[in-house]
């Protein structure tokens, strides 16, 4: 069976990137790539008009590699423009056609043979071709390799074959209509590869002079000053960018990039904190680009607890709650309140499924056949001696403490005794949410998948300890449609499976979701034809990058 996905925390993340920050070697001040092309001597380079865009990005690269970058944004942005994968994802999560023209699935589901692009160079000119698919990986799937370890598991499960330079095959050993996702991985070249082995990464040397295939290769790394320089890909085999410069200016904190927007050291900025928003609305010259991502903001409940195992009690809660006014209050506005676990942008996603708006007295109904009454005038509802009294937890971020706060005020109103109580990132996870050893839990759940696969987060076989159905809801109608839906390759025939999920999930409330994040980005008004659609990634704000400009 393939190790179902896995999915991190926001704040997962972050722990381990701040050890990867620590145990990250000192680089050169200034690293210069060599040069990867060369002008033949009777050819006349035609001068152009420097088109330069500058963006300030909180922390600092460790890994350009594609295979490494999963933990680090500042990675991602950099191997988005500088690698591509077999295919590329959609603003509605579907797979798009990207270093391959094409792609087959047997009907058993197990065998996907893509045929490759013709017309692909490396950076160093050099051609494309299936024997860097399969270097790279090869390289993922070596045992000794540092890669992610459920990256890793997940490819050491997939068998590939190269029948010709243009084609290459995967066989799986069991259908699982995911894997399109993971053929998004960016692509290494195999004459690299093949010279390092798999203990010797990361490399710094690749580090320092990475090939691609991307629309943009390095041109020069100040480590000194935090600033990675790209230049166009002159033999890119799609979209010519405009932008002929292009700077990354790297910052300690979002703060301090914002700060330097407002000193005038770059055009934009990969991401506005929230508590600087109200300044940046009232800065002339950006423009703000709000984009959902990937994920959901919800309240887990914990369903082991009797007060929430009756589904009637679970959709009183949801219904006492003004969710907008939650993420008006709480977040300043930056989200979208959510009534799926599967975004709207996504083509998975049902329009029809079940929409809840504040309604206290429906509420208060529900919770009074289910047999919760104030019977002893204190104000707080009890039943066969239990008090609808409880804890809500969180993390100690400002915002979410903002959330549960709001939430205990609301369900005060309907008699229903909450707790606010807040501890450190580590804690919710280690202490609280993998023992399931809280009443109830606000979490960011941050997704980097397009793809609509919920088995990990809610099937029953994912509520032990090491899974991560944190609710511990158990439905076998739930198990059978995330199953089916997983074995259905044709996202046509799939969707109607994720469809009947959502009306499932919209039912049973096994967990209130308040809302999906917004990344909030922004460009000076000097940088034209922007477009940011839903992001997976932040890195996901360069997908049209070709079309941007700069006056």
């Amino acid at each position: 069976m393939f190790s179902p996905r896995v999915r991190w925390l926001a704040f997962i993340a972050l722990l381990v990137l701040a050890v990867l920050l620590l145990l990250q070697p000192a680089a050169p001040s200034i690293i210069q790539p060599q040069p990867q092309t060369t002008a033949a001597p009777d050819q006349t380079i035609e001068p152009t008009v420097l088109s330069v865009y500058s963006e300030g990005i909180a922390g600092r690269p460790l890994n350009i590699n594609p295979l490494l970058s999963g933990f680090n944004d500042a990675d991602q942005d950099l191997t988005a423009l500088i690698f591509g994968g077999l295919t590329t994802t959609d603003a509605d999560g579907s797979s798009k056609p990207a270093l391959a023209e094409s792609w087959d699935v047997s009907p058993d589901g197990l065998n996907y043979t893509f045929a490759l692009r013709r017309d692909v160079k490396w950076h160093d000119g050099s051609p494309f071709i299936s024997r860097d698919i399969s270097a790279t990986i090869r390289l993922l799937q070596a045992v000794a390799f540092p890669a992610p370890p459920a990256l890793g598991d997940f490819w050491r499960r997939v068998a590939i074959a190269t029948p010709s330079d243009y084609t290459v095959t995967f066989t799986l050993n069991e259908p699982y209509a995911p894997f399109l996702s993971y053929t998004a991985l960016g692509i290494m070249p195999a004459k690299v590869v093949e010279k390092i082995p798999p203990t010797a990464w990361p490399d710094r040397n690749f580090n320092a002079n990475p090939i691609g295939t991307g629309p943009y290769r390095i041109k020069q790394m100040d480590t000194a000053h935090g600033i990675v320089v790209l230049e166009p890909f002159a033999d890119f085999y799609g979209a010519k960018p405009k932008i002929n410069r292009l700077e990354l200016h790297f910052y300690a904190t979002e703060y301090a990039a914002f700060a330097a927007y407002q000193r005038g050291e770059v055009l934009g900025l990969a991401h506005v904190p929230t508590d600087k928003l109200a300044d940046a609305r009232h800065m002339e010259n950006l423009q703000l680009f709000a984009a959902p991502t990937s994920g959901f903001n919800a309240l887990y409940l914990n369903l082991k607890n009797p007060q929430f195992q009756q589904k009637e009690v679970r959709q009183a809660l949801l219904l006492a709650l003004d969710r907008q006014r939650i993420v008006d209050r709480a977040l300043d506005g930056q989200g979208i309140v959510a009534h799926s676990p599967i975004q709207p942008n996504s083509w998975a996603y049902n329009r029809y499924v079940r929409k809840y708006s504040q309604d206290v007295e429906a509420a208060k109904q529900l919770l009074a056949q289910a047999g919760w009454k104030d019977s002893d005038g204190d104000g707080v509802l009890d039943k066969g001696g239990a008090k609808m009294d409880f804890a809500i937890m969180s993390g100690d971020d400002p915002a979410h403490v903002r959330v549960i706060e709001e939430i205990a005020r609301e369900w005060d109103a309907i008699g229903v005794k909450a707790h606010p109580q807040v501890t450190g990132f580590a804690g919710v996870a280690r202490d609280f949410l993998r023992k399931r050893q809280f009443d109830t839990i606000y979490i960011e759940w941050r997704d980097p998948s397009a793809d609509p696969d919920l088995y990990a987060l809610w099937h029953s076989s994912r509520i032990s300890d090491e899974g991560q159905n944190y609710a511990s809801w158990q439905s076998r109608d739930a198990d059978e449609l995330l199953e089916q839906a997983r074995l259905t390759p044709d996202p046509q025939r799939r969707a109607p499976f994720y469809a009947k999920f959502q009306d499932l999930f919209a039912d049973q409330v096994p967990a209130i979701l308040i809302n999906y994040p917004i990344h909030v980005y922004g460009v000076d008004k000097r940088v034209q034809n922007v477009q940011v659609g839903p992001l997976a990634r932040a890195s996901d704000r360069f997908r049209t990058i070709a079309n941007w400009s700069v006056e």
